[in-house]
């Protein structure tokens, strides 16, 4: 079991107090932290880091508050995972964008940063097309979520790099001086590079 999966089974728990004061269908939840998470990305760029990180923990609580509230009221639905991760990966992607202008506007950037961004973003592409073709397939073979009872719409073969992860290392970079990114991008592609080997390990033995 990852750090990833461990933790949301506790984030479940934790969520679940907050489901009653929650007056919203899950996917205007959803709605909510795409927003909040647009924001986000608007602070960095415009350098305005502790709203910034605020609104990143925010958009990180309504992220995971969307589904549990689906799952205690019954309301799951496809269209509602579908808009979920069309949200988290689009912030995803656009917050090292605009942290790169930033450090760029701030004359902290250099010609390496923008080489291990369009690096990092382009493993994003790769690992997301790992991932979500491996939970196509499994689906295919009737070996995903009905049988694995994950709580996700579609099952998530496990790697390194899940959303605690992403967590750690978007806090770390919004929130460090711009000094630290190309260092963080590094480590980050590095730590994607190694989630995307882990999943073709395990379909060259599974499939």
């Amino acid at each position: 079991m990852t750090c990833d999966s461990f933790l949301r089974n506790w984030k479940e728990h934790l969520l679940k107090p907050f489901v009653k004061f929650c007056p919203f269908h899950p996917i205007t939840v959803t709605i909510l932290s795409f927003c909040t998470g647009i924001f986000c990305t608007l602070c960095c760029l415009y350098q305005l880091k502790t709203l910034a990180l605020l609104s990143w923990f925010i958009n990180r609580f309504l992220d995971g508050l969307d589904g549990v509230v689906a799952r205690t009221r019954r309301q799951e639905s496809a269209l509602g995972a579908y808009i979920d991760i069309l949200s988290d990966f689009a912030i995803y992607g656009w917050i090292p964008i605009c942290l790169t202008w930033a450090s760029w506007t701030d004359n902290q950037s250099s010609h390496l940063l923008w080489i291990l961004l369009a690096i990092l973003e382009s493993f994003y592409f790769i690992n997301s097309a790992s991932l979500f073709y491996l939970a196509a397939i499994l689906e295919q073979r009737q070996a995903g979520k009905l049988k694995t009872k994950e709580m996700t719409q579609v099952t998530m073969c496990e790697a390194l790099i899940g959303g605690t992860e992403t967590i750690l290392f978007y806090t770390l970079m919004i929130s460090l001086p711009y000094f630290y990114l190309p260092f963080l991008f590094f480590i980050f592609t590095v730590l994607v590079g190694f989630t995307i080997l882990q999943r073709l390990w395990w379909a060259l033995y599974t499939l």
